[in-house]
């Protein structure tokens, strides 16, 4: 499994966000994360990646069991798309992906990116400050970024979101064709999306799992 939660649970002040949660992502697939605004669906993914501590669970990222943030070793295999990504304005697209790859501890790969960026329609805009991007383009800069690395898991939440009908068509098709090199987890509330590229589902409300099933 690429991803294996049991029992996790988080409260955050006096709200409940999680309760007992468990569910798990095979390898190779796409699985979609479902639910109304306010599920715990954004939670979820920060306590997976380590962004926020979880007050009780389990957690497995790619057979590797995580106790606070993921280990050093999962660091390279692990991209993450934030429903609003946020870059240093002040950067060009270019030196944003310069400074993923530093962060990742990789050499930037000049062919590869160029490569992303053709296919999310940024080349032009490569050389341009992100101050000047719209959200749309900011979102797309986010997914270049978590695949860069060449991730055995992308965790994304709301991919698609910023993008018009055109756009989401695009990212659609690309994250489609990952095919079994990347397991892909995504949150969304768009459920023509996730019936269209999905091959499991996972449905949460008020933080507790009420499906967890093949989309047939």
């Amino acid at each position: 499994m690429a991803i294996e939660v049991k029992n996790l649970s988080k409260r955050l002040g006096k709200l409940q966000v999680l309760s007992d949660l468990s569910f798990s992502v095979p390898k190779g697939r796409i699985t979609g994360f479902l639910g109304p605004n306010g599920a715990g669906k954004t939670t979820t993914l920060r306590i997976l990646l380590g962004l926020l501590a979880k007050d009780s669970g389990t957690i497995k990222l790619l057979g590797e069991e995580l106790e606070t943030g993921p280990a050093l070793s999962l660091k390279g295999k692990i991209g993450y798309l934030p429903q609003d990504p946020v870059f240093p304005e002040q950067l060009s697209a270019w030196e944003v992906l310069a400074l993923v790859a530093e962060n990742y501890q990789l050499p930037l790969a000049e062919k590869r990116a160029r490569e992303l960026l053709a296919q999310f329609q940024l080349e032009e805009a490569a050389q341009r400050r992100v101050v000047g991007f719209s959200r749309g383009m900011k979102q797309k800069l986010g997914l270049v970024a978590a695949l860069l690395p060449q991730p055995q898991l992308l965790l994304l939440d709301e991919p698609v979101s910023a993008l018009d009908p055109a756009g989401r068509h695009q990212v659609l098709e690309l994250l489609a064709a990952l095919g079994d090199k990347t397991t892909v987890f995504l949150s969304s509330h768009i459920l023509a999306d996730v019936q269209r590229i999905c091959q499991r589902v996972i449905i949460i409300n008020k933080g507790q799992k009420l499906v967890e099933e093949e989309l047939e």
